[in-house]
């Protein structure tokens, strides 16, 4: 019988600590020294593990003030299993979120329909027995389903988290009743390449890219930046209906835009 705590850490990098549950600012205190760490040492697991976490400590250190707060840190916790899995962001993790949350609201907002999504954020979310930050995400303003839940997720990984950030992202889209039609997946190497994917859900199958996945990657080569594929995202799967005027359309990140996107991720990674 597969162990669910094996499960639940399946896809973590080899070499990823993990702890016992002390208190909050011995988490604090690790995760310092891991970020200090991996200034240094660029192959370091980006991640931290902590058993036995008691969920009165995961709640006060998401949710309550005036206690240890996961600042810049994105987090996955088992409520069953009291397992706490945090994953420390990078200046480069950092820059690959805000140029892809850049890329993402500028094309809407060219349709004009910026006002018609909110943007929570990195803030958490809960799927069956698990609580979960994603990068960033969008929702429909209106929606003919729960208007509480965001449709779009992006999850940013490293060479180092790849596998991890993968998996993850395949289960936003497949636990039961979930409402998320479509992860943006970037995953930034530590050579000048990028790749950015679009993994689609199951939910609407009316619409053409159900169940579907496109794929862009950048490399640099000769001093010159190639792309190798376009991204598109459905109209209907951003906001939850049809298009209706001549300017909406399918948000699309065409090789001048995934060029400009890479470059920026590239000069944050000192490699142009």
């Amino acid at each position: 019988m597969t162990d669910p705590l094996s499960v639940f850490l399946r896809d973590l990098p080899a070499n990823t600590p993990r702890h016992g549950w002390v208190n909050h600012h011995d988490v604090y205190e690790k995760k310092l020294g891991l970020e200090k760490a991996m200034k240094e040492n660029h192959a370091l697991s980006p991640f931290l593990v902590f058993l036995e976490v008691p969920e009165k400590a995961f709640e006060e250190a998401t949710i309550e003030t005036g206690v240890f707060r996961l600042h810049d840190t994105l987090f996955t916790y088992s409520h069953h299993l009291r397992c706490l899995v945090l994953e420390i962001q990078s200046a480069t993790h950092r820059a690959a979120r805000e140029a892809a949350t850049f890329l993402f609201d500028k094309k809407v907002d060219d349709m004009g329909l910026y006002s018609s999504l909110r943007r929570p954020g990195p803030i958490g979310r809960k799927y069956d027995d698990v609580s979960k930050q994603p990068d960033a995400q969008w929702m429909p303003t209106v929606s003919t389903e729960d208007p509480s839940k965001p449709t779009i997720f992006l999850e940013v990984g490293t060479s180092v988290s790849r596998a991890r950030v993968e998996s993850e992202a395949k289960r936003w889209l497949t636990y039961p009743n979930s409402p998320i039609t479509m992860v943006i997946l970037v995953m930034v190497h530590q050579h000048t390449e990028i790749n950015m994917q679009v993994l689609g859900g199951y939910r609407k199958p009316q619409f053409s890219m159900a169940g579907q996945r496109m794929e862009s990657t950048v490399i640099r080569s000769n001093s010159s930046t190639c792309v190798d594929g376009i991204v598109a995202i459905p109209f209907e799967f951003i906001f939850w209906r049809k298009k209706e005027k001549p300017k909406e359309h399918d948000v699309v990140f065409d090789e001048d835009d995934l060029s400009s996107f890479a470059e920026s991720i590239w000069k944050t990674q000192g490699l142009i």
